[in-house]
């Protein structure tokens, strides 16, 4: 801060928060680059893209899909080159249909996508099957570890507050006007920790109240039990190293004490499994039996056999399995807990595989949920873990079910 005074900055203000004018002042003023999340707010498009029941249906949906984008993408005056994953017949359909669109409003408007200063922007379109390791892992940032542990429904958190002589249910509305979430939710679970007891300890200290230490190493405790802290096995499986950067080996073998515990739901099973098929490259149905059995997860078993819907090979006979992406290498330090990083991730910045992004604006537009240039990240809609895998589970019923 000393620096900054030598320098003549006088005053350091967040360009977010409400202040005075200060007119006689000249400003500067830094922002950084924007991220931010788009969804056409359709959970029902899962079945209709990989339900083997829909296949009929499924081109009056991405038309309808591909009508958003571009009025997207007309609102945002942008008109895009299109790239969309290779291989993908769903993908190739979407991204020739929002050109016709896109062509169709450039045919109104010529200036559409032009300016000053300005290069092309660039939408890249993938689908769900191109990463299914994500969506089974536990992020361990806190708005993805609150959605998916505990039980939010419409953005809002209901829990029982105990008092002295009876218990309360009290009501958490999550949204933008929560400067403590906004603050928080995008930061990792370990440096939520850090920060809550920071600022438990400030507000203890101006109300003149003694600092309750237990209390503070209680949460502390309460996040170590959680399953993100138990078990590493799942980033383990995910990338296919441990945290020494060995490669795992027998990962049959170490998923066991997992699957034979009773205190661990079923659908937590389920996603253990499926990351250790996945790593393997697949598993013979003797063994996946057996598997089964042993989990006591019968019930669930059509998640484990609906993923071939999505191009994943569970069986190594399997036909048409989608081939692994070449993962960019990353050497950055990161929490031992969240050595994976999403497939999305590698799509966004310059490599190989997607070169040339050096443009103002990126859209990644992802079907079957989802995710200094401006970055805008889309879905067809938001989904949780456990949300995937009932989707998952659905899709050998002729109709979606609600969720």
């Amino acid at each position: 801060m000393s620096d900054l005074l030598a320098e003549g900055i006088t005053i350091i203000e967040d360009i977010n928060k409400r202040r005075e004018p200060l007119p006689s002042l000249e400003a500067i003023y830094l922002i950084s680059p924007v991220e931010t999340v788009y969804s056409l707010d359709n959970p029902q498009s899962f079945h209709h893209l990989f339900s083997p029941y829909c296949r009929e249906d499924k081109n009056k949906h991405l038309e309808r899909m591909a009508e958003q984008i571009a009025t997207l993408c007309d609102t945002l005056k942008e008109y895009p080159s299109i790239r969309y994953r290779n291989g993908s017949e769903d993908c190739f359909l979407l991204a020739h249909a929002v050109l016709a669109k896109l062509n169709a409003f450039k045919a109104d408007n010529p200036t559409m996508g032009e300016g000053p200063d300005k290069s092309r922007s660039q939408l890249l379109i993938v689908d769900r099957s191109y990463d299914l390791v994500s969506p089974l892992l536990h992020e361990l940032t806190f708005q993805a570890m609150a959605y998916d542990l505990l039980n939010i429904q419409s953005d809002t958190y209901r829990y029982e507050s105990t008092g002295i002589s009876d218990s309360r249910e009290k009501v958490v509305l999550l949204d933008e006007d929560d400067d403590l979430w906004v603050h928080l939710r995008h930061m990792h679970i370990a440096d939520v920790s850090k920060k809550v007891t920071e600022l438990l300890r400030t507000f203890c200290e101006s109300k003149r109240l003694t600092t309750d230490k237990a209390n503070i190493k209680d949460l502390s405790q309460i996040l170590k039990k959680m399953p993100q802290y138990q078990k590493e096995l799942h980033k383990d499986l995910a990338t296919g190293l441990d945290v020494e950067g060995e490669k795992v080996k027998n990962a049959m073998k170490t998923i066991v004490p997992i699957v034979l515990d009773t205190s661990v739901t079923a659908l937590d099973k389920i996603r253990i499994i499926l990351l250790c098929i996945f790593l393997q490259n697949g598993i013979n149905e003797e063994n996946l039996t057996k598997l089964i059995q042993h989990a006591n997860v019968q019930q669930e078993r059509d998640i484990l056999y609906n993923m071939h819907c999505l191009g994943a090979a569970i069986m190594p006979e399997d036909t048409g399995g989608h081939m692994k992406p070449v993962r960019k290498v990353r050497l950055e330090p990161t929490y031992q807990l969240s050595r994976w990083i999403p497939v999305l991730k590698d799509v966004m910045e310059p490599s190989k595989c997607w070169p040339d992004i050096a443009l103002n604006l990126v859209l990644l537009f992802s079907l079957g949920g989802g995710l200094s240039h401006l970055i805008l990240l889309g879905s067809s809609h938001i989904l949780t873990p456990k949300q995937f895998l009932e989707d998952v589970r659905n899709l050998t019923e002729q109709v979606p079910l609600k969720s």
